[in-house]
């Protein structure tokens, strides 16, 4: 039987390492596994970042989906695939339909560290350094609403038995988004979401100081107000997220006009302005 491991549409630093890791550990376990990234265009800032840690997506992108295959997905729960889904390993509330008994979810900083964490003899150095890597991201750094503590132990404690450069790893994970081209940075970190038929897309920047990005902010806004005039969609939020105060202001468009809702914290799009946006409109 063969395994196909897949990640979120458009998929993250995240999605990349933790299918990366499940398909060496369930090789050296004995099963036929393998890692796909069916995406035409994989966001730039995240095949950079990965590429900067070594870690290639060519041979991911060269891979095809089979109707005969069993899947597996990392890091989201919900995905329309050719096969059957028979694992989910996800860090992500289940926000529609229900937890299954093969769905494997914690309220993790990151899959790739919920798989790490579990299956640290089948991985090297490198791998290790991936997972941290991911961890970072993923939360920015731990300022995110979605970080556990006892993951901020078993980085600090991976970083001091490896010896990996904590602060260089802590910088990467900020990953503040470049605002010279606003077609590139539109659909930064895109995703869709359904909630009863109530249709959300999403995006969102990180920058340095809001405060300076209004200019930015307020083309991009006039940009996604023609977005949503062209797709059947319900609403789209993007999210901005200020690096240097760890503030977040989510822009929620509508065909109607445009509502904005604040965060004085660096909140999580999967685990926090997501869900409230479910219990707001749905």
């Amino acid at each position: 039987m063969e395994y196909i491991i897949l990640g979120h549409v458009n998929v993250d630093v995240d999605s990349i390492v933790s299918g990366y890791l499940l398909e060496k550990i369930m090789t050296k376990k004995g099963y036929k596994a393998s890692f796909v990234i069916p995406d035409e265009e994989v966001a730039k800032e995240s095949e950079d970042l990965c590429s900067k840690y070594d870690l290639s997506l060519y041979q991911f992108k060269n891979r095809q989906l089979k109707d005969d295959a069993k899947y597996i997905l990392v890091d989201h729960n919900v995905r329309d695939v050719p096969g059957e889904i028979v694992a989910v390993i996800d860090h992500h509330p289940v926000l529609d339909g229900e937890k299954k008994d093969n769905y494997y979810i914690e309220e993790a900083s990151s899959t790739a560290c919920m798989i790490a964490m579990d299956n640290e003899e089948y991985l090297n150095k490198h791998d290790i350094e991936l997972a941290c890597l991911a961890t970072f991201v993923d939360t920015a750094s731990f300022h995110s609403t979605k970080t556990r503590k006892s993951d901020i132990s078993w980085i600090n404690e991976m970083c001091t038995k490896y010896e990996f450069d904590y602060d260089k790893l802590y910088v990467d994970g900020l990953c503040l988004t470049s605002l010279k081209d606003v077609d590139e940075i539109l659909f930064n970190g895109f995703k869709e979401y359904e909630f009863d038929n109530f249709i959300v897309h999403s995006s969102y920047i990180q920058v340095a100081d809001k405060n300076k990005s209004n200019e930015v902010v307020d083309a991009i806004i006039d940009k996604l107000k023609d977005y949503m005039s062209d797709k059947k969609i319900d609403l789209y939020v993007f999210i901005v997220y200020d690096m240097s105060s760890f503030y977040t202001k989510v822009y929620e468009i509508s065909k109607d006009g445009i509502d904005t809702s604040e965060y004085n914290l660096y909140a999580s799009r999967g685990n926090t302005v997501i869900p409230d946006i479910k219990k707001k409109y749905c």
